[in-house]
């Protein structure tokens, strides 16, 4: 399974500017976060859980894109789980 983040941007109200241009591929398993910006790594986990939503980007799993498509990622984790 993989988990595909494209050119993800996220910016606040307040004009502060979290994310910009972050672009990974993770081969899921066994991962972990780690970043020195607490800041940056709430935001992408908030992201990732779909909690937010960014500015620009995407969030694919398994090309089923997090935010725009969460009613059929859903569909996909419980038929791939149960």
């Amino acid at each position: 399974m993989e988990l595909t983040i494209r050119n993800i941007s996220k910016s606040y109200l307040n004009g502060a500017q979290t994310l910009k241009g972050i672009n990974w591929i993770i081969l899921l398993g066994l991962c972990s976060l780690v970043w020195t910006n607490e800041k940056i790594q709430y935001t992408l986990t908030c992201l990732l859980a779909t909690q937010q939503q960014p500015d620009e980007g995407h969030v694919l799993f398994e090309d089923i894109d997090v935010v725009k498509q969460l009613a059929q990622l859903l569909q996909f984790i419980l038929d791939t789980m149960f």
